[in-house]
């Protein structure tokens, strides 16, 4: 395609433009599930974290897990998940192995009927997580609900 003058470039360059804008309004409306996958997958890749499962206790707990070096647990806040972390992880897996559980009864983590789900429960299942991955020793932390459980696991298992 040869252009003559300015103006034409530029109209080329818009009508691409509005035909991927246009494709990817389509794709979120149309596939809006599809494309969410996709970017927490992408998300969890440039963060280097990998997704992995164990039953523990009666609960099936979902992770992400990545880099090497002493532990950091990381615990979501209400309402969240552990895809919360990827931009955190991604600064600390160059030092760090991260650790972000679903804590049961959230993300992909199910709740178990009868089971209780305060931040003491809660403690204690990441306890049971934690040794089950033979992790004994590492940092947590967390963000709001999140962070409740961060210290009250503290003040249970101090070491």
């Amino acid at each position: 395609m040869k252009f003559t003058h300015r103006a034409g470039w530029w109209s080329y360059l818009l009508a691409i433009l509005g035909a991927g804008i246009l494709a990817l309004t389509v794709a979120y409306f149309v596939f809006p599930a599809s494309l969410m996958q996709i970017m927490v997958a992408a998300g969890r890749r440039s963060a280097g974290l990998q997704r992995h499962a164990v039953d523990v206790g009666g609960d099936h707990i979902v992770y992400l897990d990545g880099g090497s070096g002493t532990p950091v647990v990381l615990l979501h806040g209400f309402g969240a998940n552990k895809d919360l972390w990827d931009k955190v992880a991604a600064q600390l897996i160059p030092r760090y192995r991260v650790i972000a559980p679903d804590l049961p009864g959230f993300g992909e983590s199910p709740m178990r009927a009868g089971a209780r789900y305060d931040a003491w429960s809660q403690a204690r299942r990441l306890h049971a997580f934690l040794a089950a991955l033979d992790v004994h020793a590492y940092h947590v932390g967390g963000n709001s609900m999140g962070a409740l459980v961060a210290v009250v696991h503290t003040s249970l298992y101090p070491h």
